[in-house]
């Protein structure tokens, strides 16, 4: 999830060179997504401005503790932040229950994953809970 551009080639490695072992008889995948899961798109979008704040910040070289969100953010950004937030939302569900359950099955489908790690900041405990709880019955 922190790596979008490399997680494919990087699956492709590990499955081309993968060894069997009394362990493991074949590769077996997880990836990491972040999943933020709301009512609606736009409250998921909102709840997911924090993480979008924080990530232009780290990229900025200003890493700090995660902020409350902000409604409109990415307006307020430059066109290249805004295309950074996009390409690390490739490897994101944020969204209605519908929404992130679309985007995980597209994700599963791309990366034939057989295990999906599943983190989200969200700055509101309440609200992270709820993400939490949304998403699991999304994928129910």
């Amino acid at each position: 999830h922190f790596a979008p551009a490399q997680v494919d080639q990087a699956l492709a490695a590990y499955r081309e060179n993968f060894r069997p072992s009394e362990q493991l008889a074949k590769p077996h995948v997880m990836v990491a997504m972040t999943v933020i899961t709301a009512d609606t798109d736009e409250e998921a979008q909102l709840l997911g401005s924090s993480y979008d704040r924080t990530f232009v910040d780290f990229r900025a070289g200003k890493p700090g503790k995660l902020k409350p969100p902000v409604a409109g953010y990415r307006d307020s950004l430059a066109p290249t932040d805004v295309r950074m937030l996009q390409h690390m939302r490739s490897v994101s569900a944020v969204g209605s229950k519908a929404t992130v359950r679309a985007d995980i099955e597209r994700f599963i489908d791309r990366t034939q994953a057989d295990e999906i790690i599943i983190g989200g900041s969200v700055f509101d405990q309440e609200a992270r809970c709820r993400s939490l709880f949304l998403t699991m019955e999304a994928l129910a």
